[in-house]
């Protein structure tokens, strides 16, 4: 994954899925990596919260 792969978590291209899932961690989630099904979560100083993929 590059960097071009990375969103803000408020962009409308982040499925609503993740957006909720991501809502669920104490740390602010500001940043989605997405590469094919697979996603990362990152914080606002780009530290891995999370990963998982798309069902």
């Amino acid at each position: 994954m590059d960097e071009d792969g990375v969103l803000d978590i408020d962009d409308p291209a982040v499925p609503a899925d993740i957006r909720e899932h991501a809502a669920r961690f104490r740390v602010n989630v500001r940043f989605v990596g997405l590469d094919g099904r697979d996603f990362y979560l990152f914080d606002a100083e780009g530290e891995l919260v999370d990963a998982g993929y798309l069902r």
